[in-house]
């Protein structure tokens, strides 16, 4: 059984790919929008640019970890690791434990952004098709 808490929660946007064709309203005389499916682009669109920036992030941390992990297994024996411990440098005594941490972490994250990068592709063409669907008004 799997305790360890979700780093990632499936979130949908069925509301951004089903759209409705409203009545056109009217802003000034010469230009006429579509109120809804400006909505669900500004959606998209703020939810790409968030899975974008999360994406970014988990990736990085993936290649902080693949770092240390490496570092860790080039360190001669006998020499001291430490390890952050909130404000407090702790050495490690069990560098097996530790390197098996950081590979499951690792590997939880790499995951996840796997997952964030196949939504990604999924809110780019989503994206794509709110935009002629747009200009097609």
């Amino acid at each position: 059984m799997d305790t360890a808490p979700r780093i990632y929660e499936p979130n949908t946007i069925q509301q951004c790919v089903h759209y409705v064709r409203p009545a056109k309203h009217c802003r000034t005389s010469y230009e006429v929008i579509n109120m809804s499916e400006n909505i669900s682009l500004e959606q998209i669109v703020q939810e790409l640019q968030i899975v974008s920036q999360q994406l970014v992030s988990v990736q990085t941390q993936v290649r902080e970890l693949e770092t240390t992990i490496q570092h860790l297994s080039n360190q001669i024996e006998g020499n001291s690791v430490y390890q952050q411990v909130g404000p407090l440098l702790v050495e490690v005594d069990d560098l097996e434990a530790l390197n098996n941490s950081l590979t499951e972490t690792s590997t939880q994250l790499s995951d996840h952004a796997e997952i964030l990068s196949k939504r990604e592709g999924e809110l780019r063409i989503a994206y794509e098709n709110a935009v002629k669907q747009f200009e097609s008004a």
